[in-house]
């Protein structure tokens, strides 16, 4: 839509003045009540409930902001799930994220940067207070069902910059990475989730934790920095 309202706008506007007017479009199109700025090529976004799923093309998904660039990104998102002042951001390529249905969202960042062929998958009945998740470099992040997230949760699924041998001049840190977190998993206040970390079903993460490992356990606690079992054989009650 965006851009065949440019190519019509156009023809009236001088070469040199075109790029500035696009840009000037987008924003404006960013701020008009039931529009997302999508730009890019085979960028969609899917509504996916128990009858199947529908093409978002037109209107918005209340207390979710959601930007696309790039190119083949696709958003699939259940309904009925609550969101507040919620973002999704892609600017990759080949890309997927996946938000199953009956969630209650909150406060959180999603982004998808510097790179493609990125995965988000959170599950069903999930309940985030406040979560930023930033997948990069072909990584991705799989939540499971029921997750319970508390506040000011991070989650990097890669490191932020590259790092090269200085005797061999070869990248060390750009392996294809990705955090998991189990079914029925409760994370506290403050944790932290570094690349290539994975708890199973049945863990609760403790306040302040980083957690920079594979725990195989499950039904366990984990706490500190760097994290690990602090106690066995618990039982997770909602």
């Amino acid at each position: 839509m965006l851009k065949l309202i440019f190519n019509l706008l156009s023809i009236f506007i001088p070469q040199a003045q075109r790029r500035n007017f696009r840009h000037k479009l987008k924003h404006l199109t960013s701020l008009i009540p039931g529009m997302y700025l999508i730009s890019g090529s085979h960028n969609q976004i899917f509504l996916v409930s128990s009858k199947g799923e529908k093409r978002l093309r037109f209107g918005r998904i209340k207390g979710l902001k959601i930007i696309l660039r790039g190119t083949n990104n696709l958003i699939k998102i259940g309904f009925p799930c609550i969101f507040e002042n919620s973002i999704i951001k892609c600017t990759g390529n080949n890309c997927q994220i996946d938000i199953g249905r009956n969630g209650k969202i909150r406060n959180t960042l999603i982004k998808c940067c510097d790179g493609q062929n990125q995965h988000c998958h959170i599950g069903e009945e999930a309940s985030i207070w406040g979560l930023e998740l930033v997948i990069r470099n072909e990584t991705s992040c799989w939540i499971g069902n029921r997750a319970l997230f508390s506040k000011n949760i991070t989650i990097w699924t890669a490191d932020g910059h590259t790092i090269i041998d200085k005797a061999s001049n070869k990248i060390i840190n750009n392996q294809k990475y990705e955090v998991m977190i189990g079914d029925n998993c409760w994370i506290c206040q403050n944790s932290q989730f570094t690349k290539n970390a994975s708890i199973p079903n049945q863990t609760i993460v403790a306040m302040g934790s980083v957690v920079s490992r594979k725990f195989k356990e499950e039904n366990t606690i984990i706490a500190g920095n760097p994290a690990k079992v602090v106690k066995t054989g618990i039982e997770h009650l909602r």
